[in-house]
């Protein structure tokens, strides 16, 4: 699980860099910046937002792979309780007759 203050800290840096690209386009209404000057915080936003997209695919595929190896231990434990049951009902039936 990610601790609490990496995920403050992303967001931190996430609405710094939204609140810088709001200055700058607001800059360039008012100065007309270059393309460039505006690209450059939107790619760094888009390849923050990449990584963290991979980091979170990257968890759940961990997590899946933990769900289905629970899945599997908790079919084994059904089929070993069923033949737990099985047993003790013929035990009880040979003990009837």
């Amino acid at each position: 699980m990610m601790p609490a203050n990496e995920s403050s800290d992303r967001d931190c840096f996430l609405e710094r860099q939204i609140r810088i690209l709001v200055r700058r386009l607001t800059r360039l209404e008012e100065t007309q910046l270059t393309s460039t000057e505006v690209s450059l915080p939107i790619d760094r936003v888009n390849a923050r937002i990449d990584k963290i997209e991979e980091r979170m695919n990257r968890r759940f595929e961990l997590l899946e792979a933990r769900i289905d190896r629970l899945e599997a231990k908790f079919n084994d434990l059904d089929r070993k309780f069923d033949v737990a049951i099985a047993i003790s009902l013929n035990r009880s039936r040979v003990s009837d007759d």
